[in-house]
C-alpha cells in the first residue's frame, strides 16, 4: 500500500518536468523575465528578484534535460534534434549560473559578461518548437535558402567590386568614407539604404570643389 503514494508522487514529479505544457510554460516564464530584467528601473526595483527566478528556470531546465536522459537513455535522448538544440542551449546557459559568485564591479569591466548574458538569449528559441508544423516551416526556409545561395553569391561579388572601385575614385576625395574596400563598402550600404542618401554624395561634392 505504501508503494502506491510513493509512486504517484514520482509520476508527478516526472510530469512536472517532462510534460511539454509545463515546460512551455517555464519558457514563457523566462522569457518575459529576461525581458523585463532588461529595464534598468524594473531591475533596480526588483532588486534581483528576476535574476535568481532566471537562474531557476536554468536549473528547471537542467533537471528536464537529466530526467529525459534517464528515461529515454542517451541515445535516444540525442537521436531527436529538438533534444540536441534544447541542449546546446542549457549548455550556453551555464555560464551565467557563475555570475553570483564574482562581484558586479569587476565582472562589468570585462567584455565576456556581456557574451555570456547574451547566451540565455537563445532560450527564446526553444518557443518555436511549440509552434504548429513548425518542421514544414523549417522545411521550406532551408528550401528557400539553398535557392538563394546563387543570389546571395552574386550580391557578394557586386558589392566587392563596388567597394574597390569606389576605393580607388574616392579614397583621396574623401578618405573618412572610402578610405579602403571596407570602409567603401559600408558607405555604399549606406547610400543603398538611403541612410546617406544626401551626406556621402555631399561630402564627395564638397571635397571635389575645394581646392
Amino acid at each position: 500500500m505504501s508503494t502506491l503514494p510513493t509512486a504517484k508522487r514520482s509520476n508527478r514529479f516526472l510530469e512536472l518536468f517532462t510534460n511539454e505544457y509545463n515546460v512551455m510554460l517555464v519558457i514563457l516564464l523566462n522569457t518575459l523575465v529576461l525581458f523585463f530584467d532588461e529595464f534598468p528601473t524594473i531591475r533596480q526595483q526588483t532588486s534581483g528578484v528576476l535574476v535568481w527566478i532566471d537562474y531557476g528556470c536554468i536549473v528547471y531546465f537542467l533537471i528536464e534535460a537529466i530526467l529525459k536522459i534517464r528515461i529515454l537513455g542517451l541515445k535516444g535522448y540525442f537521436s531527436s534534434g529538438w533534444n540536441r538544440f534544447d541542449f546546446a542551449v542549457l549548455v550556453a546557459s551555464f555560464p551565467s549560473l557563475l555570475m553570483p559568485f564574482f562581484p558586479a564591479q569587476h565582472m562589468d569591466a570585462f567584455l565576456a559578461v556581456s557574451i555570456l548574458r547574451l547566451g540565455r538569449l537563445f532560450r527564446f528559441f526553444r518557443l518555436l518548437r511549440f509552434i504548429p508544423n513548425i518542421q514544414h516551416l523549417i522545411t521550406g526556409v532551408k528550401r528557400a535558402l539553398r535557392a538563394s545561395v546563387g543570389i546571395f553569391f552574386a550580391l557578394i561579388i557586386l558589392n566587392l567590386a563596388l567597394s574597390i572601385g569606389a576605393t580607388m575614385l574616392f579614397s583621396d576625395l574623401s578618405p573618412e568614407y572610402f578610405g579602403n574596400p571596407l570602409r567603401s563598402a559600408y558607405s555604399l550600404l549606406k547610400v543603398f539604404t538611403i541612410e546617406g542618401w544626401y551626406e556621402i554624395p555631399d561630402s564627395l561634392a564638397a571635397s571635389g570643389a575645394s581646392p
